[in-house]
């Protein structure tokens, strides 16, 4: 239930950045119309409150996958990869995937904390006040997520490629050719 709340949430969020950001986007600050800055203006409230559930959702979420990937590599990859090495069995393509794994990890944090920093300083300025400054920071916040977006679904890859590594592993095994 609260994957389908954070769906749709996402879905929310998307749907916001897209009612008032342009498919442009770079790192100069963008030249606006007074048509989007009305706009902005005018849904400021909206979008601070959607801004707001958002960056709670989003640290909820963050925080449940950081430990679910965590315990990924703490409890399943790092042991059962020492229990192959201590026993002699070939390993080096699954510790291989385990430390693209734990590097990625690294990355997946450190994107989330340039998203949370964007995401904060984005809540902090006032749309109705300074739209043009509001798009820009909303501008650098989409693109912050979709590198979180990126980091996080290289993680999700690499522990596809971890289990079919283990079911290649465990097949070799079963038939005996190990070694």
């Amino acid at each position: 239930m609260k994957i389908r709340k954070l769906i749709l949430l996402s879905g929310v969020f998307g749907a916001v950045l897209l009612a008032v950001v342009s498919t442009q986007t770079s790192q100069a600050e963008v030249v606006i119309s007074q048509k989007q800055i009305r706009s902005i203006q005018t849904h400021c409230v909206e979008n601070q409150a959607a801004l707001n559930q958002l960056h709670q959702t989003d640290a909820f979420l963050r925080i449940d996958r950081g430990n679910l990937y965590r315990t990924i590599s703490d409890k399943l990859m790092t042991p059962l990869n020492t229990r192959l090495t201590a026993n002699e069995l070939p390993n080096d393509a699954l510790v291989a995937v385990t430390k693209q794994f734990n590097a990625q990890y690294q990355q997946f944090y450190k994107n989330y904390i340039t998203y949370d920093t964007s995401l904060s300083k984005l809540l902090s300025i006032d749309c109705t006040k300074e739209p043009v400054g509001f798009y820009n920071a909303l501008i650098k916040t989409r693109e912050d997520r979709q590198q979180l977006s990126v980091s996080n679904q290289a993680l999700v890859q690499l522990i596809v490629n971890y289990k079919a590594l283990f079911d290649q592993f465990k097949a070799s095994f079963m038939a005996g050719n190990t070694r």
